[in-house]
């Protein structure tokens, strides 16, 4: 059994927040009029560019109806198509990433510049994408399939008050890791949780749905054994894909997301399945609630604040959930809950599968096609880790083709699909030395590009390939909250708990969301806060459980 980390935490109701000399000389000396003036015409190119490179580097520009500059031919045009074109933020940087004198060359600018056309994610766009998105969210509100999104109803009511006492199970399946975790309530608003953390195979995401959940029960049978647990006690599920809920401990897998695929268990109860494991194993565990990490998150942060309505993942996948009124779910059936509200699960990764607002490229239809779930989850691709750094391979590669990076060579590793990770842009995106040397060294290290072949142009393109591409995820991640918002009507106070390591890790990518929130919501001063919700589909489920007791 894989187990890889520990860990045991202690928190309360208490609201936190995360966190040169020159020479001169006559570089025209010897050449004829006509030469100098052609050499003339390069520097003054160079140097515009070199001014535009700035100018959207550090400072969006404003919008323009020019035709944009195509990636390729291809890319660019494409994306201009959608308007896509770069009205609002450039991906934002530090201002020392190019403060050591480095000048890209006019070439190296042309290509940026391309880049950049293709993802910019215009203001327009963004609106275009909180208008459908409201409106998907009504049709699937009105009835079972009525839209992409699935718009589930959780069946989760109530909302953690502090006075939950006693202890509770957690488990956490969602990505390439499970946790099992153990949650004690004081009935004061205090916790304390203690975790265990498994790596999950891909022959387990692959294989059979019985070998995914023995696995799971064994993590469950070991972990209780390690600390001499013998009652039984009350566990919530965190089940981090599309299920169909049909009470608050069952529900149904609508269809694997992420990468998952293991048979079987498609259409089947999840929380039985789960049950039919444990028993195989002799382990006395009562599945309490199956939750969706987005739930999870949300209940977990609402333990500290009353004002998140809204719940966000933003890791290796991606999905929201918001408290909905239940007079505003006309699929609604059966006596409305006491409180009068619910928490929708969104799936909102399902969003625009038909491509109608979304900036889509043809890097995204490559990437998509390559992937396990092909013309599904659409938006969720263009917006989280697992998809970012393949995403930005694609356009590495081709402009590595036309001759505009790497001098046009490439390693067969560079061409392997999902070769380069959202991890590798990252460490891309928080090099800072002087000659992006970092950025040089991962290349050569995991692609087996030779040195001589990545220059500091090289350099320059790839991060800011990485800044885009992690921008318009980041841009377009905020229409989405935006729309959700607006929809329930709390654009002015609204928290959104968060979890996930592109959110929580990635370098400016949380700035950038609530720069773009600010830039579609202007003069609102309160507006949307966005707040780490730490373990929030380990805390959050063992939460739920708790609450189900009660409901």
């Amino acid at each position: 059994m894989a187990k890889s980390t520990t860990s045991t935490s202690t928190s309360t109701s208490t609201s936190t927040s995360p966190s040169t000399s020159t020479t001169t000389t006559n570089a025209f000396a010897g050449v004829t009029s006509g030469q100098a003036l052609a050499a003339a015409a390069v520097v003054v190119g160079a140097v515009g560019a070199y001014l535009y490179w700035r100018k959207t580097s550090s400072k969006p520009p404003p919008p323009r109806s020019t035709p944009k500059p195509t990636l390729s031919g291809s890319a660019g045009a494409a994306a201009a198509g959608k308007g896509a074109s770069t009205s609002g933020d450039a991906a934002p940087r530090a201002s020392s990433t190019y403060a050591h004198g480095r000048v890209p060359s006019a070439a190296a600018a042309k290509a940026i510049a391309s880049v950049e056309s293709a993802y910019g994610a215009s203001i327009e766009v963004l609106r275009g994408i909180v208008n459908s998105m409201m409106q998907e969210m009504r049709k699937g509100l009105a009835k079972e399939n009525g839209a992409a999104m699935k718009m589930i109803i959780s069946h989760v009511s109530n909302l953690p008050t502090g006075k939950e006492k006693g202890r509770f199970l957690a488990l956490d399946l969602g990505g390439s890791n499970f946790r099992v975790l153990l949650l004690t309530l004081d009935g004061h608003g205090q916790c304390k949780s203690e975790s265990d953390k498994y790596v999950l195979t891909q022959e387990l995401m692959t294989g059979t749905g019985e070998s995914l959940f023995d696995f799971i029960a064994e993590s469950v049978q070991g972990f209780l054994e390690s600390r001499g647990i013998t009652e039984t006690l009350p566990l919530g599920f965190t089940f981090s894909f599309p299920v169909q809920q049909e009470s608050i401990n069952s529900g149904k897998l609508i269809r694997w997301t992420k990468g998952f695929h293991a048979s079987g268990v498609e259409g089947q109860d999840v929380g039985r399945l789960l049950n039919e494991a444990f028993a195989r194993k002799g382990i006395k565990v009562n599945v309490a609630a199956i939750v969706n990490d987005t739930v999870g998150t949300q209940i977990a942060r609402c333990l500290d604040d009353q004002n998140c309505y809204v719940g966000l993942i933003l890791g290796t996948g991606s999905n929201t959930c918001y408290l909905e009124d239940v007079t505003a779910i006309p699929k609604w059936t059966g006596p409305a809950p006491k409180t009068g509200k619910v928490i929708i699960n969104m799936e909102w990764g399902a969003f625009d599968d038909e491509i109608q607002r979304l900036p889509y490229t043809p890097h995204d239809r490559t990437m998509d096609a390559a992937s396990i779930n092909r013309g599904q989850q659409l938006f969720e691709k263009m917006i989280s880790g697992m998809y970012l750094g393949e995403i930005s391979r694609l356009v590495a590669v081709e402009l590595a083709e036309s001759g505009q990076l790497f001098q046009g060579t490439l390693t067969s590793k560079f061409r392997e699909v999902q070769a380069f990770k959202t991890a590798m842009m990252s460490e891309i995106e928080s090099d800072d030395t002087v000659d992006l040397s970092l950025t040089r060294d991962l290349l050569h290290r995991e692609f087996g590009l030779p040195l001589n072949k990545i220059t500091i142009d090289d350099r320059m393109i790839i991060k800011r390939i990485c800044e885009l591409v992690s921008t318009r995820a980041a841009r377009i991640a905020a229409a989405g909250i935006v729309a959700v918002a607006t929809k329930i009507a709390k654009t002015h106070d609204c928290t959104v708990a968060v979890d996930g390591t592109l959110f929580q890790r990635y370098p400016n990518f949380e700035h950038r969301l609530t720069a773009a929130v600010a830039e579609l919501l202007p003069g609102i001063s309160t507006k949307i806060h966005f707040k780490r919700s730490e373990d929030g589909s380990g805390k959050g489920a063992a939460l739920v459980a708790a609450l189900a007791q009660t409901q």
